[in-house]
């Protein structure tokens, strides 16, 4: 549990954030995730354990509405709190109200102050007193700003696109996956650490095995040249031994056919993007590209999918 003080100063770091590119403790968190992890998930045969990233927290929630154990894990500090945000809204809010709040479908605004605070009890004792504050001093759209790596307005200017294919993408998002889901413990079903993905076997993690799926998603787009140089290391040792006997660890990465809108498209990305899909390609026991996401405009894209088997 994090102090008050604590959490006062990561509100402060919130208000200064500049964008979410780099691999940082404090960054802005991903509004809307991207990728089809219902469709991967059927890859594997019963899955009961899965680890993967924070990114905007939808996955964790999709993972655990199938009965799967999620260990969430991020480095940035701050990713911790709309993933509290979306649970706490999970378990309160009714359809309609769930669908305004954070997907801007309805006569109230998106993170309408009003349904906040209907789902303020439910959350955790520092999400909570970490959204207060910004309520307190911040309107809806100027938290929305603050907090996430897409514009208020370009958000909801692209609903109807987005909302479609979330509802494809991430089943909770239909009334009726949704409801069948409200009598599940979302907070004791995802964990969550914050930890670099390169220390995972010294964090608060290092003594759990058996993922039938462990996430990098597209770790590889923040990584210095040493730090790439670790992952593969990684990916050939120790994270293959974190694996159920059927499990397997899966990268993520958008091919030329459908960058994400946060992604600067120049020469040397497609080189660098080229080598990277390469290498991983080497120690891939399958790959997968046939448009498995979508970008923040709510526009399908190919991603290509690794996966890595024991």
């Amino acid at each position: 549990m994090k102090k008050r003080h604590e959490v006062k100063y990561l509100v402060n770091k919130t208000m200064h954030l500049k964008d979410c590119q780099g691999y940082k403790k404090y960054q802005k968190c991903i509004f809307s995730t991207t990728d089809n992890v219902a469709k991967i998930v059927e890859n594997i045969e019963n899955p009961k354990k899965c680890l993967i990233p924070v990114s905007s927290g939808e996955n964790s929630i999709e993972l655990a509405r199938r009965s799967i154990d999620v260990y969430s894990y991020d480095l940035n500090a701050l990713s911790y709190f709309p993933q509290q945000l979306r649970i706490a809204s999970m378990q309160k809010l009714e359809y309609d109200k769930f669908m305004n709040y954070l997907m801007g479908v309805g006569e109230d605004e998106l993170l309408s102050y009003k349904i906040y605070c209907d789902i303020r009890s439910c959350l955790s004792e520092e999400a909570r007193l970490y959204f207060d504050k910004l309520y307190d001093r911040f309107t809806p759209s100027q938290i929305f700003e603050m907090l996430f790596d897409v514009s208020y307005e370009y958000v909801t200017n692209y609903t109807e696109n987005r909302v479609k294919l979330s509802k494809e993408f991430l089943p909770f998002y239909n009334e009726k996956e949704f409801y069948e889901a409200k009598d599940i413990d979302f907070q004791s079903k995802i964990r969550f650490c914050q930890c670099n993905i390169l220390d995972l076997a010294t964090s608060e993690y290092k003594d759990e095995r058996n993922f039938d799926l462990a996430f990098f998603s597209n770790i590889l787009l923040y990584l210095s040249e040493k730090e790439e140089e670790k992952f593969y290391s990684l990916m050939e040792e120790y994270y293959q031994e974190i694996l159920s006997p059927s499990g397997a660890l899966v990268n993520i990465f958008h091919n030329m056919a459908g960058p994400t809108a946060r992604c600067s498209i120049n020469f040397f990305y497609i080189i660098e993007r080229d080598r990277q899909l390469q290498r991983l390609k080497d120690i891939s026991d399958e790959v997968v590209d046939n448009g498995l996401s979508h970008n923040t405009l709510g526009d399908r894209a190919n991603d290509i999918i690794h996966l890595v088997r024991k």
